[in-house]
């Protein structure tokens, strides 16, 4: 009657080569368009299909419960668990995600996404792999990587999929993009600065004082050693105060550059966390 009655779902074990069972869903129909679907996951030891319980009677271990996510690095929620974690200079992350298996009481593995991250924080390549419970190892997935130009803005992104086969990355897509600066570049001359900067060094969170409020919005820049801007903020007119969270930037030097349009003043800022 053209419909799907069963439909089963297969991927490659990366140690054999060949494609193996994964999970499978049954369709069964009632009168007119009722339809029942039941999920199978394929039991390797067993070498048979095995029935999950429908979701709404499964039971999830209480750790895995957390009604919000509390602003800390990875969140859970029932049945799944999401961890980001960086390496000491923050140019690697990793974010891991594991899944609860009811039958087994226990944890697995689902997919790893490791970026690579260049000084300013920009994610510059950023692998996906999938766990292969067969050979119980990451398995290369898929792969893009982003070019910027000396604006920080993204020009370039190209996506790879991972060839089991050959056992390479194979390009299947480029964007490029083009941008136009329709503001003319007005050299201001910088003049001394008329508010305070504290503490310094400092570990992340970083305080403006000014002396007096300004009649204007003043435009707040963080700069690298390159010249790069890696943070910007608003200081809004009759306002005196702004904090800078820089918590994410490597540490080292940087310029902190307040620019009203009239007035230009800079200050330097060391974070050491």
């Amino acid at each position: 009657e053209g419909k799907i009655e069963s439909m089963v779902y297969q991927y490659r074990d990366y140690a054999s080569g060949e494609l193996v069972y994964s999970y499978k869903y049954d369709y069964i129909y009632g009168a007119g368009e009722n339809q029942e679907m039941k999920i199978y996951n394929w039991s390797v030891a067993e070498n048979n299909w095995i029935t999950e319980p429908p979701y709404d009677e499964m039971e999830y271990p209480e750790e895995a419960i957390v009604s919000e996510y509390e602003g800390g690095l990875g969140y859970e929620h029932p049945g799944n668990k999401y961890e980001l974690v960086y390496n000491e200079d923050k140019t690697v992350s990793t974010g891991t995600y594991q899944n609860f298996h009811k039958r087994l009481n226990k944890w697995y593995y689902t997919s790893r996404t490791v970026s690579q991250l260049n000084p300013l924080g920009f994610t510059v390549k950023q692998v996906n792999d999938s766990w292969n419970v067969h050979c119980e190892d990451w398995v290369p997935s898929y792969m893009s990587t982003f070019k910027y130009n000396d604006n920080n803005i993204s020009i370039q992104n190209e996506y790879h999929s991972w060839d089991p086969i050959a056992h390479e990355w194979v390009l299947h897509s480029r964007t490029t993009s083009t941008y136009i600066d329709p503001k003319p570049i007005v050299e201001v001359e910088e003049k001394s600065a008329s508010w305070n900067l504290f503490p310094n060094p400092s570990d992340g969170d970083v305080f403006i004082e000014l002396e007096e409020p300004r009649n204007a919005d003043a435009r707040v820049v963080v700069m690298n050693k390159l010249g790069q801007t890696v943070f910007a903020d608003i200081i809004t007119a009759r306002q005196t105060e702004l904090v800078l969270d820089l918590e994410l930037l490597p540490n080292g030097n940087y310029i902190v550059r307040v620019d009203d349009g009239t007035d230009v003043s800079s200050k330097q800022v060391v974070i050491q966390q």
